[in-house]
């Protein structure tokens, strides 16, 4: 069971993961996005944001090398689940909170590596109920205090190498290549969000290509269904120099595996804040409701809860 919940809430992660990352300039010329940056009324932005006459066009911008970004990303389920054994049936909470805190540096171009990264693993834990104990368990994921370079080859291949130039472990490679991917593919839903014009107040589809592009980019081996994805620009402001825009986001999808049994089912809705000149996302929080179902020969599974996820980023140097 513990499995299955940490898988659900990775998947879950890395759809949101997708959108992105940026920020606001600081004193000293770094980037700084939080998620209380998004926060205030929907009207009073509206009231200092004139309405653009023909809408905005976002820019998309790659990291360059010597650009450092920190993101921090949450993820909190609650609710409860009925298991199945055969006659057997037990209902319990479920609980599961997964935190990821990465350091990545954008490193030059070197002997057929594209893309290098360094990248700083500062923290990186999962909590959920154990069912035999009913009692919350935090574990540590092996990557934590952990630093790696992460590459892709000319083929677009990821390898992923230890502290010392090794090659990581296959559990190791596995997260840190997820983690790489999302920050630094060049997939469709960027390119899609760079030819887009949004209107004020005009919900726009985002395509079902882009977004299984970029949630299948996140998550290897796993198969994510849009049924209706749509952004709605409602404000655009300067914040100290750099112009942002807010968007309302609602999210329905489904997830699955061919190596698991189980499938989720989720409506997320919430507020994404983009900077108009690079496309990336400077904070973002969703939440809503997600239903689990799993059917094997032995058991089923069933459950329901509700879920939240946030991000925050913070760039500095060259982007």
């Amino acid at each position: 069971m513990k499995s299955y919940r940490g898988w659900m809430i990775l998947v879950v992660a890395a759809l949101v993961l997708s959108v992105g990352c940026k920020n606001k300039k600081g004193k000293t010329g770094s980037t700084t996005g939080t998620t209380g940056s998004t926060a205030g009324s929907t009207a009073a932005q509206n009231e200092k944001t004139p309405e653009p006459a023909s809408g905005i066009k976002l820019s998309y911008k790659e990291l360059a090398p010597g650009t450092t970004v920190e993101v921090s990303t949450n993820s909190a389920m609650d609710g409860k689940v009925s298991t199945r054994f055969g006659d057997k049936e037990n209902t319990s909470k479920l609980v599961n909170k997964t935190s990821r805190k990465l350091k990545f540096t954008m490193l030059p171009p070197e002997d057929g590596k594209v893309k290098p990264a360094k990248i700083e693993v500062l923290d990186s834990f999962n909590v959920a109920v154990n069912p035999k104990t009913g009692k919350e368990e935090k574990t540590e994921n092996p990557t934590k205090g952990k630093t790696y370079t992460a590459f892709a080859d000319a083929k677009g291949d990821v390898h992923v190498q230890d502290a010392d130039g090794k090659d990581a472990n296959e559990q190791e490679a596995k997260l840190v290549t997820s983690q790489y991917k999302s920050a630094t593919s060049d997939d469709a839903y960027k390119k899609w969000i760079a030819d887009q014009t949004f209107a004020m107040n005009k919900p726009v589809d985002l395509p079902q290509e882009a977004l299984n592009n970029m949630v299948n980019t996140s998550m290897e081996n796993q198969k994510v269904d849009i049924d209706t994805a749509t952004m709605k620009l409602i404000s655009v402001d300067d914040e100290d120099g750099t112009k942002v825009a807010t968007f309302e986001t609602n999210m329905k999808f489904s997830a699955g595996s061919e190596k698991s049994p189980m499938g989720i089912s989720a409506e997320l809705a919430g507020k994404v804040a983009l900077e108009v000149e690079t496309g990336r996302t400077r904070s973002m929080e969703l939440s809503g409701p997600i239903k689990i179902t799993a059917t094997s020969e032995k058991f089923t599974i069933n459950g329901s809860g509700e879920m939240h996820v946030d991000k925050t980023a913070t760039y500095q140097g060259k982007s």
